[in-house]
């Protein structure tokens, strides 16, 4: 049995309102879906950011009830220093400031003329001898 054309035309309208409830209702879940990860990762983000700032407010406290310093490293970093590491680089530094190394500049280039000088004399003895 062959249906008529009005009987077509119904037929085809029916199933393209279902398609577009069924489009419309995909669209609404995705949607939803979309709404609750942005919420979700922006509690995540938050929850992290206030776990991260009250860490950082507790290392503050605990740097300076155990006696810690501030200092800034030559990146521009800061950094905490415990009373003992401060001792240490104060010792380290006192230590490398009491040995005076002796070094070329300290003589002037005179020295590296002389031997210079030595040397070509040397060379042109041996020279000499070789002839």
């Amino acid at each position: 049995m062959a249906l008529s054309d009005e009987e077509l035309e119904q037929l085809r309208n029916q199933i393209r309102q279902e398609l577009e409830q069924e489009h419309q209702a995909r669209e609404d879940r995705a949607q939803r879906k979309a709404e609750r990860r942005y919420n979700r990762h922006k509690e995540t983000h938050e929850h992290n950011k206030e776990v991260e700032n009250l860490r950082s407010e507790m290392r503050l406290d605990f740097y300076k009830s155990n006696g810690y310093e501030e200092k800034v490293d030559p990146t521009g970093r800061k950094m905490y220093l415990s009373p003992s590491e401060i001792e240490n680089k104060q010792r380290k530094k006192r230590r490398k400031s009491g040995k005076k190394n002796i070094s070329i500049s300290d003589f002037g280039q005179f020295p590296i003329y002389v031997g210079v000088a030595i040397l070509g004399i040397v060379v042109a003895v041996l020279l000499v001898k070789a002839m």
